[in-house]
């Protein structure tokens, strides 16, 4: 524990040290190093690369210290980052009560919907996928899958590849083992049979 106090203090005097010979350069110092820090984070999104922040973080946290110091705020820094600190987690306790109680009141409305037979479950998602049997005589007559994109979905049908379809056609199947369980029935008696899974 001592050794700590005593790295620490043999830092701040190095900081002081330094920020007693570049005086206000330094101020202009924090600022170059916070835009370069910047720089390394965004280096750092697209890369991958931690080594650039290791070394920018590093800057920003040798010269944060000695702007204190010059401007003699050094106490003043300190508390202001506790109530931060402390704001944050009373925002985020805050927000986590908030989604907790939005959930309870949609869990309330879903039951009185339920209680009420009005709560509809629609059988797919927008952005999810149906899966329908197309059938075709020429070159021959034969039946395959063809794969869709749901653009949107109400209680009576669903829409892909640009049109409303009804959610009782009977080629219509919402997962791809149905629809090739379908496709092997229709495969019965048809010797020319041919069949694939196409996508749209």
């Amino acid at each position: 524990m001592i050794e700590i106090e005593n790295m620490i203090d043999e830092r701040q005097q190095k900081l002081r040290q330094i920020a007693d010979h570049y005086q206000e350069k330094q101020l202009w110092k924090l600022a170059e190093e916070c835009g370069e820090l910047v720089q390394a984070l965004s280096k750092y999104v697209l890369t991958g690369d931690k080594r650039p922040m290791i070394e920018e973080i590093a800057d920003v946290r040798n010269v944060a210290p000695q702007v204190e110091y010059l401007l003699g705020i050094e106490d003043d820094v300190e508390p202001m980052m506790e109530y931060k600190l402390d704001r944050t987690i009373k925002e985020m306790e805050k927000a986590a009560k908030e989604s907790l109680r939005k959930a309870e009141l949609r869990n309330n409305r879903y039951e009185e919907l339920e209680k009420q037979g009005r709560l509809i479950v629609l059988p797919v998602a927008v952005g999810s996928t149906v899966y329908e049997i197309i059938e075709e005589s020429v070159p021959y007559h034969h039946f395959y899958i063809n794969s869709y994109t749901v653009e949107d979905v109400s209680a009576k049908a669903v829409m892909y590849g640009g049109d409303w379809t009804d959610l009782s056609y009977p080629n219509l199947y919402f997962s791809l083992a149905d629809a090739e369980k379908a496709l092997k029935k229709r495969k019965q008696g048809n010797s020319l049979y041919n069949g694939n899974i196409g996508n749209i």
